[in-house]
């Protein structure tokens, strides 16, 4: 198979402004693991372009990839919590079992209101990651 759960946004160019995003969604209690069958560049949990999502309680293992990416810093004001993430990475050991970029500054309007380039902070807390062979 491929990725477990996917949340995947729209935005025009780096402007985040427009209602085109997954937020506020919480993903929990799921038990994914083999995945990457057939894709390569998979995860259990995989987000681009969204924001103030919650991942909670889940069980992740035998990937070949990271167990959880982000793929930007779009919006923030993520909760990464409870999870189990284990044997992940198998195929390339170039990263560990979470994996993260922020390779845009996206305009997005935070809780507040205001326009702005910095995303809200991100929690990853009280998680059980551990990675077994090639995995670093």
């Amino acid at each position: 198979g491929d990725s477990g759960v996917a949340l995947i946004g729209v935005s025009e160019m780096a402007d985040g402004t427009r209602d085109t995003f997954p937020r506020d969604n919480v993903v929990a209690r799921n038990w994914v693991h083999d995945i990457g069958t057939f894709g390569k560049q998979v995860a259990c949990y995989f987000q681009a372009v969204a924001g103030r999502n919650t991942v909670a309680d889940n069980v992740c293992y035998n990937g070949p990839r990271a167990g959880l990416n982000f793929n930007d810093g779009f919006l923030g004001g993520n909760v990464v919590e409870g999870n189990l993430i284990a044997n992940m990475v198998r195929e390339t050991s170039d990263h560990g079992p979470f994996n993260s970029w922020d390779r845009v500054p996206y305009m997005t309007r935070h809780t507040d209101g205001r326009l702005r380039t910095v995303p809200m902070r991100t929690s990853v807390r009280r998680n059980f990651i551990v990675n077994g062979y090639n995995g670093v």
